[in-house]
């Protein structure tokens, strides 16, 4: 493993060799700001260390920066700093490629770094760039690195794990019986031996090398050498001949059947000892800062439903009570924009996350209590701003005004009355479906109107019921139809589709988050889906017109509970494609 130290001074030497950087420095703002600079300038700035199960990673931040040229007054400098913002760009961006290229070292760095510019900062006029690099190398918590002397172990320590057994000191020091108890454990080999002899004349003491020439003899006999005066001498024994401990041991390869999944796909994990049979394997996911457990089994390989979105490692540790072996494999799982896994586009999508790539706009308009301001909330990446959400909400609570539609066609879902709003954070904590924000309606006044109305044959909708509180909860609702989440009415407690040529029911009536598909269909072709598995065909109307979220048009037949997820198709999808969706919302949101 490489100390912060020599990690650092890989850096400052690159920053030597590099033909664009006049001057490098380690340490903060204040020690960089102590004296004149030469610019082009490389500073370097540790930010942290996060010690996990297995790994130790350094935040280590580049800044580079150069001095803008500043003309006369009233001249127009900004030209000439957009140019040093794109070269120190360009610089940093040799830094990444450079320990992303690893050169055998034993760590590995984070591949998605954010570049951050700035401009006028310091005493000097400066503009430029700094990015954050996380470097990642194993931390197996030996404890034989500790240095230490006289210490005593403390009592819930085992004292044998504080010791080496690979150190030849350690071994001496063992008795015979520990020795025994361990080479018939283990086995033992020895290795090539000086052994010394004391000579029965006045000749100087003389020594000669032997060979072990296998495990046993421990003491070798009859060596016999020439001495320093040239005659022959012999003894019938010497010395022990020096020997290693072997304990058993074993590897482990880990491959994936696809290395570029995208999430909602499964891939095959598998894990292959050589050296040793395995009775356990523990399959898990590290993306550097956090871990998911996949699977615990006894089989090396495992089909696994990628439910995670990025770059990161899929590890697998094998035991076979003994050893203990791991070894891990790069995912680098596509983002898992759910519009974008298939050709057909939606008529309608709202979400609290970012449902395709071309959209622009934001998730949701948000008013909070405390003075009821309103602000729009974006997303970063695929999920939703929390950060920029609870900033502006406070310790307060938080209402949806409007759900932004994604799609190009379509109206939003609104709603102007403060009293009829569905909230989304409570108290200043956001409120989470599968671990993901999601809208909380209450039963008795919450709603929201999408304008114009949106007629569809095909719908994917994430929600749950959190009560059976009403006569019948609509999670989305038109005149005379709609798809109902349950109730207390007989017949329309489970979730089940209504419409005017017919309904779907299905068996499913809990209080769980659910994903549900439905395409309508006359003829006997509708189809009602629940997390994957369908419950029910039959025959409906040709296609559904929605007007509300959380109600139905004509009648106040209100729901109660979370709504994240609505995407609505024009027409009804092949059994493939609605596999993709429903697979991808599974995924997302862990149902």
């Amino acid at each position: 493993m490489l100390t912060l130290n020599q990690i650092v001074s890989q850096i400052t030497n690159l920053a030597t060799a590099h033909n664009q950087i006049a001057e490098s420095g380690v340490g903060d703002f204040a020690e960089w700001q102590a004296k004149e600079r030469t610019y082009p300038i490389l500073w370097v700035f540790h930010e942290s260390t996060a010690v996990n199960q297995m790994e130790i990673a350094f935040s280590i931040r580049l800044i580079c920066a150069d001095r803008v040229i500043v003309g006369e007054e009233g001249d127009d400098t900004q030209g000439h700093e957009q140019e040093v913002i794109s070269d120190t760009l360009l610089v940093l961006l040799d830094f990444l490629a450079y320990f992303q290229q690893n050169h055998s070292q034993p760590y590995d760095v984070v591949t998605s770094a954010t570049i951050d510019p700035f401009t006028e900062r310091l005493n000097d006029r400066l503009a430029g760039n700094s990015v954050t690099i996380t470097i990642r190398q194993p931390f197996d918590w030996n404890k034989c690195q500790i240095p230490q002397t006289g210490a005593s172990i403390p009592p819930t320590v085992d004292g044998l794990t504080l010791y080496n057994f690979c150190d030849p000191a350690v071994i001496a020091r063992l008795t015979d019986e520990q020795v025994a108890c361990l080479e018939a454990e283990y086995g033992v080999t020895c290795l090539d031996g000086t052994v010394n002899i004391t000579n029965t004349d006045a000749d100087p003491i003389a020594s000669v090398t032997v060979a072990s020439g296998g495990v046993e003899p421990y003491v070798i006999p009859n060596v016999s050498w020439t001495d320093s005066d040239g005659s022959a001498e012999s003894t019938p024994y010497g010395d022990a001949i020096v020997c290693t401990l072997s304990p058993p041991s074993g590897d482990l390869t880990v491959t994936v059947s696809d290395a570029t999944p995208s999430t909602g796909d499964t891939i095959t994990i598998t894990a292959t000892a050589t050296g040793f049979t395995p009775t356990n394997h523990l399959f898990f996911s590290y993306d550097g800062s956090t871990i998911e457990e996949i699977v615990e089994q006894a089989s090396g390989v495992y089909a696994w439903l990628v439910d995670r979105i990025g770059t990161y490692d899929v590890y697998v540790v094998a035991t076979d009570g003994v050893i203990n072996v791991w070894n891990k494999v790069e995912v680098v799982a596509a983002s898992g924009f759910v519009i974008d896994l298939i050709t057909p586009q939606p008529v309608w999508a709202v979400s609290l996350r970012k449902l395709r790539s071309a959209y622009a706009g934001n998730a949701a308009t948000v008013r909070r209590s405390s003075d009821n301001a309103t602000q729009n909330i974006g997303f970063i990446g695929e999920a939703l701003d929390t950060a920029a959400l609870t900033a502006f909400v406070g310790v307060g609570n938080g209402f949806t005004a409007t759900l932004f539609n994604q799609m190009s066609t379509g109206g939003n879902a609104t709603q102007s009355t403060a009293g009829n709003q569905p909230s989304m954070v409570v108290s200043g904590t956001v409120q989470l479906l599968g671990g993901e924000p999601t809208i909380v309606f209450n039963g008795t006044a919450a709603e929201m109107i999408v304008s114009p109305s949106v007629t569809f044959a095909h719908g994917f909708v994430v929600a749950r019921k959190s009560a059976n509180t009403n006569l019948v909860q609509y999670v989305l609702g038109g005149s005379g139809q709609g798809l109902n989440m349950g109730g207390t009415l007989g017949g329309f407690e489970p979730i089940l589709v209504f419409s005017a040529g017919g309904n779907l029911v299905s068996s499913v009536n809990n209080t769980s988050p659910h994903q549900i598909s439905f395409k309508m269909g006359t003829g006997g072709t509708g189809r009602l889906r629940v997390d994957g598995v369908t419950q029910v065909t039959g025959t409906t109307s040709a296609s559904m017109v929605i007007s509300r979220v959380g109600t139905r048009e004509d009648v106040a037949l209100r729901h109660v509970g979370d709504f994240s997820e609505a995407i609505l198709y024009a027409s009804v999808l092949s059994d493939a494609n609605e596999l993709v969706i429903e697979n991808n919302q599974r995924a997302y949101y862990g149902i």
